[in-house]
């Protein structure tokens, strides 16, 4: 009745009823409502119609509101529910495999994130412990009234109790929780039916500040808090994040839409359900006084729980998108190259790369590393397992070295600008500039023609690493070949030993007489006391390499100089 109503009145507007006498919208909303019935349609829905109408589109159907489409036939459900009448929801959704409640269905990116995320954060807690360091807080409306109305099974002779529909605007009240594996930091209730904004986030930030100071003071000056919270408008603002820097506070990723990685959500708010469940308030002060109980109700070890518990959930999370692709057939991997943080750093790629051969395991094998800008490591065998299944080498493997992925992440990092895990040509071309090249629109469309191997328009980090591979051999010939021109006095295309000696002792960082014989006795293969073009190329080379990387912030510091006699 109400659809055909709507539709009727639709098209009483758009015809010279209402819309084409010139009738505003509140002056039409009083003739449908006095026609119709009270409430029939409000001021706002008859002016988006007026609008509507205004530009040309005279279409009388509702527009699609973009919400996820229900998965499950109503047909389908009607005749699950006639079955068997007293089945709950849980066995409902087993029956028909949906879950009890799906807020939002994730699309790919966001099942990627999720896996990412929860990927980097289990290795960072393998390596480096961080759980006690954890601060996390969420909000959350208490309620007035907790009953919840549901079905009831009676005797035959039993009177139903009687429980009125709870009205769509319930009294409540918002509180915010601020926890640690230690217990609680700090609580605060907001003004009925006041909500939480970036200027109310920041005040309780300063004011958990202050009590972690108090209870946890090595916390706040030694480790270093990290606070986890989801991605509210208030908690990712720019005063928000001012504010976190300003007192020193790394910020844990988290997944958008994903309340089963937050504890505040997944363990301290269920509980907390349970508490109050079927509790009526009378006030404010009834709900404080209900929300103290049940603090004081649990021991240290609920806290510790839900934290230690972050772990299983990160790790179902990788397992439930494994088996979900192999559910799905997907067996292509797919190398992952979207900027994940973690221990305040980006992680850019977690990626197989093709090693180069150890002498002595006489061996090569593939290597996963992950790369961020606090440097890039290789994963143990475990770790690389884990991520394996999801990430693989592109077509034609290049050999790597770890410190050349080490200044390729760092390059990376700084020419991406909008961290999204790839550069365009805008942001080549300023990579290119920097490295004091200056390349034309059509050298750069060229460039990403060459090494774009998946087509995207786009360089990716693997695609990135191949570019400046090529990029440095080329620098790397012609820095030998001039170097060789600085020896060779005379351009006949050999060096004497003499003149090698006289140069290497006498000019910049000195070698001695016996060092410069070594490396001669080394270098001159053939003995004639000459160093012809490819001997020095054998011999600088690796000096090049080396000199690459010197300023290299994570380089080795025990990586031996060519001074020490031997090439690395």
């Amino acid at each position: 009745r109400n659809l055909i109503i709507c539709q009727y009145i639709n098209y009483l507007i758009f015809q010279n009823v209402y819309f084409k006498r010139g009738t505003n919208a509140t002056k039409t909303t009083q003739n449908i409502n006095e026609a119709f019935g009270e409430d029939v349609v409000s001021t706002s829905t008859v002016q988006r119609w007026f609008k509507k109408f205004n530009e040309g589109n005279e279409n009388l159907e509702n527009e699609d509101r973009g919400r996820p489409c229900s998965t499950v036939d109503n047909d389908e459900l009607r005749a699950v529910v006639e079955a068997d009448p007293r089945q709950t929801l849980g066995q409902l959704a087993e029956a028909l495999n949906l879950d009890k409640w799906i807020p939002h269905e994730l699309n790919d990116y966001q099942k990627n994130r999720r896996f990412e995320i929860c990927s980097s954060l289990i290795l960072r807690n393998k390596n480096d412990p961080f759980l006690d360091r954890i601060v996390t807080c969420d909000e959350k409306w208490i309620l007035y009234d907790n009953r919840k109305r549901s079905g009831q099974w009676l005797d035959i002779n039993e009177a139903p109790k009687s429980f009125p529909k709870p009205q769509l605007n319930q009294k409540k009240v918002m509180v915010t929780v601020w926890w640690s594996a230690e217990g609680i930091i700090h609580y605060e209730f907001l003004k009925p039916g006041e909500t939480i904004t970036a200027e109310s986030y920041c005040q309780q930030i300063e004011e958990m500040h202050k009590k972690l100071c108090q209870k946890r003071p090595a916390l706040v000056n030694r480790k270093g808090p990290i606070l986890l919270h989801d991605n509210a408008r208030p908690h990712v603002s720019k005063k928000t994040l001012q504010k976190l820097g300003e007192l020193g506070y790394e910020t844990l990723p988290h997944p958008a839409y994903s309340p089963d990685l937050a504890p505040t959500d997944f363990h301290f708010f269920k509980h907390l359900d349970h508490f109050l469940n079927e509790k009526i308030f009378n006030n404010e002060e009834d709900i404080k006084t209900a929300f103290e109980d049940f603090i004081a109700s649990r021991s240290q070890d609920f806290y510790q729980n839900g934290i230690n518990k972050m772990v299983s959930r990160w790790q179902q999370c990788i397992d439930s998108t494994a088996l979900n692709a192999q559910l799905n057939g997907c067996n292509n991997k797919q190398e992952i190259v979207e900027p994940v943080a973690a221990k305040g750093t980006c992680v850019y790629l977690v990626g197989v790369f093709k090693s180069k051969p150890d002498p002595s395991k006489n061996t090569e094998s593939d290597s996963i590393f992950g790369a961020n800008n606090s440097g890039l490591k290789a994963l143990d065998s475990t770790e690389s397992r884990m991520h394996r299944q999801f990430t693989s080498s592109s077509n034609g493997e290049e050999e790597f070295s770890l410190e050349e992925l080490q200044e390729f992440a760092q390059a990376f990092k700084m020419f991406d600008k909008d961290g999204n895990g790839t550069m365009n040509i805008k942001e080549l071309g300023i990579a290119m500039r920097t490295l004091g090249l200056n390349p034309t629109e059509e050298e750069l469309l060229n460039m990403v023609n060459e090494y774009d191997v998946d087509g995207n328009g786009k360089i990716d980090f693997g695609e990135f690493c191949k570019m400046m591979k090529e990029m440095n051999k080329e620098t790397d010939q012609e820095l030998i070949r001039l170097a060789f021109k600085v020896f060779d006095k005379d351009g006949n295309g050999y060096i004497t030993a003499q003149e090698f000696k006289h140069f290497m002792t006498t000019m910049g960082e000195k070698f001695t007489e016996e060092e410069v014989d070594e490396i001669i006795k080394e270098v001159d293969k053939d003995g004639d006391e000459q160093i012809d073009y490819e001997e020095f190329v054998q011999m600088i080379a690796p000096i090049v390499q080396e000199g690459n990387n010197k300023d290299d912030p994570f380089a080795d510091p025990e990586a031996k100089t060519f001074k020490d006699g031997k090439h690395k």
